[in-house]
């Protein structure tokens, strides 16, 4: 993945996330800590979308294969105030992401001010990407909540979560 060339980081990206990621063969535990040591190396907001996206994929798997769930909320938590709206944007797909691989419930637990915090400032952001980069990740996240109390939590996002609504579909009739 040391080309420079999007096509081809993308590519190696998803034949990683294809071939030891999701079907967990061939690699070891010693092969997915290699790999989470150069992950963030290729972290670069001003490449595509779809290269980030792929990105985020395999940075959140590889860390829940060796479950360094913290390091990777700290990371997340890190980007989500960071002042470039596209690091912000990246932080909310881990969340999103993250929602799919299920964080033990110790770690939610520890974490539930700093997604609730988190979700309320992505939803409240100045740049609309931001805004609904957040909605889908809380929305990931909430559904993937198991406990009605735990929901509950994230009661006073709900009003923002519908104007970021309305806010999205304005500036889509503003751009046509």
């Amino acid at each position: 993945m040391r080309d420079t060339n999007p096509n081809y980081a993308q590519f190696a990206c998803v034949y990683i996330k294809k071939a030891f990621v999701t079907d967990d063969k061939g690699i070891s535990r010693e092969g997915f800590e290699s790999i989470r040591e150069q992950l963030f190396e290729f972290v670069d907001f001003n490449k595509s979308g779809a290269f980030m996206q792929s990105l985020g994929y395999l940075i959140v798997r590889v860390y829940a294969k060796l479950e360094k769930f913290e390091e990777l909320m700290n990371k997340t938590v890190e980007w989500s105030t960071n002042e470039e709206p596209l690091a912000r944007s990246f932080a909310m797909y881990l969340v999103e992401v993250l929602a799919d691989v299920h964080l033990p419930i110790e770690l939610f637990k520890k974490y539930i001010k700093e997604f609730a915090n988190i979700f309320v400032s992505g939803l409240n952001d100045s740049d609309v990407r931001v805004k609904v980069s957040t909605l889908k990740a809380t929305s990931s996240f909430l559904t993937s909540l198991e406990e009605k109390e735990d929901v509950k939590e994230f009661a006073p996002i709900v009003e923002p979560m519908i104007n970021t609504i309305i806010d999205a579909l304005q500036h889509d009739e503003t751009i046509g």
